[in-house]
């Protein structure tokens, strides 16, 4: 997904990503917001075995890219201790 706007800072992409962070410039805004969408995002990539990032898009704005393994990881197991016994 892009978009048209003012883009990312490369100082900020990383930290964009954390719990309830938002840019200087949006804490500012009229839209309110959380920050918590976009650390939902790198969760759940991250959950699948992969990962979201942003870039630049030519001639301004910010392209957010998640990468997914095409073969999901395999599923952690839980046992319980009956299970076990």
């Amino acid at each position: 997904m892009s978009d048209a706007g003012p883009g990312i800072p490369p100082r900020e992409r990383a930290r964009i990503f954390a719990p309830f962070v938002r840019l200087p410039r949006d804490a500012e805004s009229a839209i309110t917001g959380s920050g918590i969408g976009l650390a939902v995002v790198a969760r759940l990539a991250a959950l699948h075995g992969g990962r979201a990032r942003v870039e630049d898009v030519p001639g301004g704005g910010a392209c957010f890219v998640i990468e997914l393994p095409a073969i999901a990881p395999p599923a952690p197991v839980h046992t319980t201790a009956a299970e076990v016994a």
